[in-house]
């Protein structure tokens, strides 16, 4: 299993809601290649304010294939 990465920011309008305060999101866009014709993309965004790891912490345990509750 290969697993590839491209981080994206989101920039909210306005807050989203009053426990979180930052207006920027950051995430990553993920392509895991599990056999050379079966890929499958997902999205890891994690809300550290509702107990998620942070992104950082997400993509390094991805790269030692171990998994979270988000991922």
């Amino acid at each position: 299993m290969k697993i590839a990465y491209t981080h994206y920011e989101l920039q909210a309008a306005h807050s989203l809601n009053a426990v979180v305060k930052d207006l920027k999101r950051q995430g990553a866009l993920l392509r895991v290649t599990f056999a050379p014709d079966l890929i499958g993309y997902a999205d890891c965004h994690p809300w550290t304010e509702l107990g998620d790891a942070p992104l950082k912490e997400q993509l390094e345990r991805l790269r030692h294939q171990q998994l979270t509750p988000l991922t």
